[in-house]
Parts: structure tokens; C-alpha cells; sequence
């Protein structure tokens, strides 16, 4: 993290419930205008759990989108679970596992573990069908992540 007053001030959002709104109202007024990758994960996160805010998941799925942009590990991740889960976009389970493939590229030890979980659930079962929608997007990606989906599910 390359700013260390956002660093102190993500460390306390995450640690301090009793000054978790007061330090969400600082990281919103320092940072709205910023196009750095953890100021987009400070600021989805505070809309994705409503700190000093409605909760608001399209406005979190917006700045977990631009950090994951970036390749921000942490973005990365929560964009996942915003696809898996449907907050704030269309759910979609090949979007999930391929962005918590790009946060376990980008050093997101956490992402290991929920990626042998949703890959356990999601796609080790009969009941979920890759769909066209699914391939044209994967096929629009044209990444190595992708490749890496399309080569672990073989009805991709």
C-alpha cells in the first residue's frame, strides 16, 4: 500500500467498530476522486457494509471493479463474491471463479481456500452448466486466467 494515511486509516475500519464510521466518513472525503487500487477497496468495502453510508452494493461493485482493474488481490476477491453472491451485478458463477482465480495470480491467500470451495460446490456437480453467455465472455477475456477456467472445467 503506497499510502500509509490509508493504510492506518483501512487498518482502523477494520479493527475499530467504535470509530468504524467516523474513519469511514475520513477514507470518503480523502479518497472519493482517487484512482488508487486500495482507495477503490477502502471505499467499496465501506459501501458494501454501509459505514456511514446506505448500503449500497452497485456502488461497491463499482469501486471493487476498478481496483480489480488494477490487480488489487483484495478487489479482486471481493468482486468474486459480489458475482457469486449477486451484489450489486447479475450473478455469475464463471465470473466468480475467475476473478478469485485473478486474486490467488495477485497474492490473495484467502481467495486459495474460497476458490476450492466454490469450484467444490459450483462445478463439481451435474446442476451447473456452462452457459453461451459464460464462453463469449470468457472468450472475450483471452487471458491466461481464463484459460485456466475454460482448461479446470471441461464443459466450459
Amino acid at each position: 500500500m503506497d499510502d500509509k494515511r490509508l493504510e492506518v486509516l483501512l487498518t482502523e475500519l477494520n479493527e475499530n467498530s467504535a470509530e468504524r464510521q467516523n474513519v469511514a466518513r475520513q477514507i470518503i472525503e480523502l479518497y472519493k476522486d482517487s484512482t488508487d487500487a486500495d482507495a477503490y477497496y477502502a471505499l467499496g468495502l465501506i459501501y458494501e457494509e454501509g459505514y456511514a453510508v446506505t448500503i449500497d452494493y452497485a456502488q461497491a461493485f463499482y469501486y471493487y471493479r476498478e481496483g480489480s482493474k488494477l490487480n488489487h488481490a483484495n478487489c479482486e476477491f471481493a468482486l468474486s463474491k459480489c458475482y457469486l453472491l449477486g451484489k450489486g451485478c447479475k450473478k455469475s458463477y464463471v465470473k466468480a471463479v475467475y476473478y478469485t482465480e485473478c486474486a490467488v495470480r495477485d497474492g490473495s491467500k484467502e481467495a486459495i481456500d474460497h476458490l476450492k470451495v466454490i469450484t467444490e460446490v459450483i462445478f463439481s456437480t451435474e446442476q451447473y452448466k456452462f452457459t453461451l453467455e459464460d464462453q463469449e465472455w470468457l472468450d472475450k477475456k483471452n487471458d491466461e486466467v481464463a484459460r485456466r477456467v475454460k482448461e479446470r472445467y471441461p464443459n466450459a
